[in-house]
């Protein structure tokens, strides 16, 4: 979109992604558009003025990669000339500041404004990010007593028309105190799993039958159906089962969909699948966040309301002891890191993944994000007088960030942020100062060149664009509005 001169490139240069058609502007201006067309879906034709789009995104996914925007409150999908709305009646943002974050790690796509609650995206529904709900109590029905191995028969005449072979749950003279419990847990399509659910009634192998001594009997577990899913993505249902000496909840069979309401076990006392219940609190879903960013296998996530100086992260993906993608998992309040400048006034403004290392912004400070050779999180203080204004106003490139601070445009590569520009420092200084964190930094790889959109005015809408060059150092301004950025197929959205 931009030459190496600074230049708006005419040729092969910024051009309409879509011909929307039918495009109109605030009233008060005049503005002379085609007439061609599918009609634009940014515009309100009751108060005469255009939507913004502002925020874009970009989701790929087995080969394709679709385009993904946010205006007036609705999440849509570019699809060809038509927008395909996701998500609607979320809050209404009007500048960069308030706009969606769109993260795409494995094969959804985060959708986080900290705000609304958090979704994801996987190219064919949205669903809640994470599992809030938990599945209600399972009841013991029955305990029944049968004599020797058998196995089940097929054909509803016979008494109990059941459909699994196998044997009994043994049953022998001196053990009569076997207890047992049942609980479950939600599945969904990412694998992850929620909170146990509610505890079942209890049953004590002392209360079946005494001819069954020697013999065996089996648990008829039934309530495990649920009128709904919390969730459109949730697939099934995890069955535990807690037994002889307090062996703790043991994974016992998966249950597929939500409707399926009764489980007959025959499963040894001592028998699980060898997964156990995830600890209390391991599979919460993550906090609201306004941010977030993947790193050496987990989810980092910041900008939460309630507690803006706290990150958030995940388990290891390649660690996860109880089952689940560890993506969307946040346990609370162990996995997390409080990030604060000296004064204890400030709050993070920001996350970018720059090769092996990230950085953590506050307005004041800068941290860099590493990990021990346990995987877990290391954040190290680099400056504690230099941060970055906003989540949008950072970019990586090439293992360098090149981000906006209240003092100038500042390249940090891996040991100091370095100023930029002492132009651009003298420029920002003098904007107002309320309107710096409607930042917005992106990269143009072919170009080598790092952008960042500000706004200059007195109004709070974004006015320039400054171009850096990556190499030189070279620097030029262009009076161009941009609410947000994304690479597309070797090119730039904006």
């Amino acid at each position: 979109a931009f030459s190496l001169n600074g230049e708006v490139v005419k040729t092969q240069g910024i051009v309409d992604l879509v011909d929307w058609g039918e495009q109109f502007g605030d009233k008060s201006t005049s503005y002379s558009w085609s007439t061609s067309g599918i009609a634009t879906p940014f515009y309100d034709p009751l108060t005469g003025i255009a939507l913004p789009i502002v925020a874009i995104g970009a989701f790929a996914m087995n080969g394709a990669v679709e385009i993904l925007i946010e205006y007036d409150g609705n999440i849509a999908v570019v699809r060809g000339d038509k927008l395909e709305t996701i998500a609607s009646d979320r809050h209404n943002a009007k500048k960069a500041s308030e706009a969606t974050q769109f993260l795409q790690i494995g094969d959804v796509v985060l959708i986080l404004n900290g705000i609304n609650p958090n979704l994801k995206w996987d190219g064919v529904k949205v669903s809640p990010l994470g599992i809030s709900s938990v599945p209600g109590a399972p009841i013991i029905a029955e305990a029944v007593a049968r004599s020797g191995e058998v196995s089940f028969s097929t054909r509803a005449n016979e008494d109990p028309p059941y459909f699994i072979p196998g044997k009994f749950i043994l049953k022998t003279a001196d053990n009569i105190t076997t207890e047992y419990s049942y609980r479950m847990t939600w599945v969904n399509d990412s694998g992850q799993e929620s909170e146990g659910g509610g505890i079942s009634n209890l049953i004590t192998d002392a209360t079946v039958d005494a001819t069954a001594i020697d013999k065996g009997y089996f648990v008829l577990v039934a309530g495990l159906s649920s009128p709904e899913a919390p969730s459109d993505d949730i697939i099934g249902r995890w069955l535990y089962r807690a037994g002889e000496g307090e062996l703790g909840w043991g994974r016992i069979t998966y249950l597929p969909g939500i409707s399926g309401d009764t489980y007959l076990d025959i499963n040894p006392v001592d028998w699980t699948t060898g997964e156990v219940m995830a600890p209390v609190n391991w599979n919460l879903p993550p906090p609201m966040a306004k941010f977030a960013a993947f790193f050496r296998g987990r989810a980092f996530y910041a900008g939460n309301p309630e507690n803006p100086t706290y990150l958030y992260y995940s388990h290891r993906l390649s660690d996860i002891r109880y089952g689940g993608s560890g993506i969307e998992a946040v346990a609370q309040p162990g996995n997390t890191v409080q990030i604060a400048s000296p004064d204890g006034g400030d709050f993070i403004t920001g996350i970018v993944v720059a090769g092996d290392y990230a950085l953590v912004f506050t307005q004041e400070t800068t941290h860099m994000l590493s990990a021990d050779k346990n995987g877990d999180p290391i954040v190290t203080p680099m400056s504690q007088t230099v941060g970055c204004v906003a989540n949008r106003a950072a970019v990586s490139f090439e293992n360098k960030v090149f981000f906006m601070s209240k003092s100038g445009l500042y390249a940090f590569d891996g040991n100091k942020p370095v100023p930029i520009s002492s132009a651009f420092s003298s420029m920002i200084e003098n904007m107002p100062q309320a309107h710096l964190k409607e930042a917005v930094a992106w990269t143009d790889a072919s170009e080598r060149r790092a952008y960042f959109s500000v706004a200059t005015g007195p109004g709070d809408s974004n006015n320039e664009v400054w171009s850096v060059h990556v190499d030189t150092g070279a620097v030029s301004r262009l009076p161009f509005n941009v609410l947000d950025a994304t690479p597309y197929k070797g090119e730039t959205l904006v």
